[in-house]
């Protein structure tokens, strides 16, 4: 809200994996995450949280391989890290060249939840310069300890 009306203002913004969830029960798979109202509700409560949410769509059968930054024995993966750099070095700097964010990692985080959370835990650790936070909702670690490993390890 107030996006064109304050021409000068500039915005954080947030990436959620699983767009066709974030903003319509029409599109979503599994279950509208509300996150327009939810924003909208806390700026009419005059809370500062203005912001820009990006949805990312899945694509489809290719979702458990985008987001999953490691293989599985039984249900394969692993191509999040082709995802995640096509997320840094084509989505981010379309969004920050279309509109006015702040376009530094403290102004940058990036959502997800279940296999959206594994990529948004795996980001935050693979791209600290990119995102500073991350919203980790429910997150599938069961998918491969190599994760876990992985973050301990930076």
């Amino acid at each position: 809200q107030g996006y064109e009306a304050n021409p000068e203002k500039r915005y954080p913004v947030i990436y959620f994996h699983d767009g066709q969830n974030v903003f319509d029960a029409a599109t979503s798979f599994a279950g509208e995450w509300r996150v327009d109202e939810a924003l909208a509700q806390l700026e009419n409560q005059s809370l500062p949280v203005a912001l820009i949410a990006v949805g990312i769509d899945n694509g489809g059968g290719e979702r458990l391989a985008e987001l999953t930054p490691f293989r599985h024995p039984t249900y394969g993966g692993g191509n999040a890290e082709r995802y995640a750099s096509d997320l840094v070095s084509a989505i981010k700097p379309l969004i920050d060249s279309k509109f006015r964010t702040l376009p530094d990692a403290e102004n940058t985080a990036i959502a997800g939840s279940s296999l959206g959370g594994v990529a948004s835990l795996y980001m935050a650790f693979a791209y600290p310069e990119v995102y500073s936070k991350a919203l980790v909702f429910s997150p599938s670690l069961w998918f491969s300890d190599s994760l876990r490993q992985y973050c301990l390890q930076r």
